[in-house]
């Protein structure tokens, strides 16, 4: 999870957003699906911890490898600089 907070916070974009909930079974699973740059990933595990870990794993090594669209994150990046540019121009 590490890896894909500090990317984000180098390009400035917001960090990634987590949604969990517990499986509906005697198991004790839990899911949970992370949502960064425009990417989705989802996990399961036998805790939250594990379950956020693994999509953000997932999402990570698509960034790393080079499988995300480029073309994505530089739109997601330019997004947000454009709504900084524009907080930033109302607050003078």
């Amino acid at each position: 999870m590490s890896s894909l907070n500090q990317y984000a916070q180098h390009l400035g974009v917001p960090l990634p957003e987590y949604t969990c909930a517990s499986v509906a079974t005697t198991s004790g699973l839990f899911q949970c699906v992370c949502e960064c740059l425009d990417l989705v990933g989802k996990g399961e595990g036998s805790s939250k911890k594990v379950a956020k870990s693994k999509p953000a794993q997932g999402l990570w090594e698509q960034i790393e490898s080079g499988a995300a669209s480029p073309h994505a994150i530089r739109a997601v990046t330019e997004q947000n600089l454009l709504l900084n540019l524009q907080i930033g121009s109302t607050s003078l």
